[in-house]
């Protein structure tokens, strides 16, 4: 599915804060959790390269924007392959975003050696007529409440057991709370 027009706009806006927000996980992440789980962030041409080098875990090891805006060059799809095995993860994924500058870029990948593995959605709603707490559609029992950093290490458990993640991963989530 290629998404363009002003759609595309929008997709091009989420992939980039998505970026800017895995970018500033890893670079908060402090010197202990950047060694114990190997760590790193590199800009590669137009695209980021996230790497937690010591898991097996696609999520945290992935090359984003690449094509976002423009399709890469042959020398840029060589710089990101050579970039991704230098981070000597046991596996890395290129996210590629539906937009009309991706056109092709799945089927080059492909030919560098890189299979399709999964696709990944993103949802979202408008928060324009939520119901209301006193409606009774949408009673619950659900408790909500904010957490400090005192819960800190409580989130990161949850979010690695949500996502079965490695218990040891559980650091970099901890740190965004607080």
């Amino acid at each position: 599915i290629r998404i363009d027009g002003p759609m595309s706009q929008s997709v091009v806006a989420l992939e980039q804060a998505e970026i800017q927000a895995l970018a500033d996980l890893y670079h908060a992440a402090g010197p202990s959790v950047v060694a114990d789980c190997g760590l790193s962030v590199r800009e590669v041409g137009d695209a980021v390269l996230i790497a937690a080098t010591r898991f097996d875990v696609l999520a945290l090891n992935r090359l984003v924007g690449l094509g976002l805006r423009s399709l890469p060059s042959d020398a840029a799809l060589a710089d990101a392959m050579s970039a991704i095995e230098q981070t000597g993860s046991p596996r890395c994924f290129v996210q590629v975003a539906p937009t009309g500058a991706s056109d092709g870029l799945g089927v080059r990948l492909e030919r560098l050696g890189l299979r399709q593995y999964n696709n990944w959605m993103r949802l979202g709603r408008s928060l324009d007529d939520l119901p209301r707490p006193s409606d009774s559609s949408s009673a619950t029992l659900l408790d909500v409440r904010r957490i400090g950093s005192a819960h800190a290490n409580v989130f990161g458990s949850l979010v690695a057991t949500a996502f079965d993640y490695p218990p040891a991963l559980s650091p970099i989530t901890s740190q965004t709370i607080g």
